[in-house]
């Protein structure tokens, strides 16, 4: 378990040419982060690892693109996001 920051450069633009984008902003939210993991000593200095883990934004994010008075939603990422990591180390004195 832990906890920290992500932080996203956000650059909008323009697709429209009388479209007018906001200047480039960088967005910081705070998350959490589970981890289980497993390893497994192969032998002469050699192992292999894997884990499971989730990442869990601690507040909603969500992006939008604004025509006059109208905003609309355009992406909303998961507040959970599962991952795998895989591993294979090796120690050079082979141990």
């Amino acid at each position: 378990m832990g906890v920290g920051v992500d932080a996203v450069l956000v650059t909008p633009r323009a697709a429209a040419g009388n479209a007018v984008p906001d200047a480039a902003t960088v967005d910081v939210r705070p998350v959490a982060r589970a981890r289980v993991e497993a390893g497994l000593a192969l032998g002469r200095g050699v192992s292999a690892g894997a884990a499971v883990l989730a990442d869990v934004d601690l507040t909603a994010t969500d992006y939008y693109v604004e025509r006059g008075a109208a905003r609309d939603r355009v992406a909303s990422p998961w507040r959970v996001r599962p991952a795998v990591a895989l591993s294979v180390g090796w120690d050079g004195r082979g141990r």
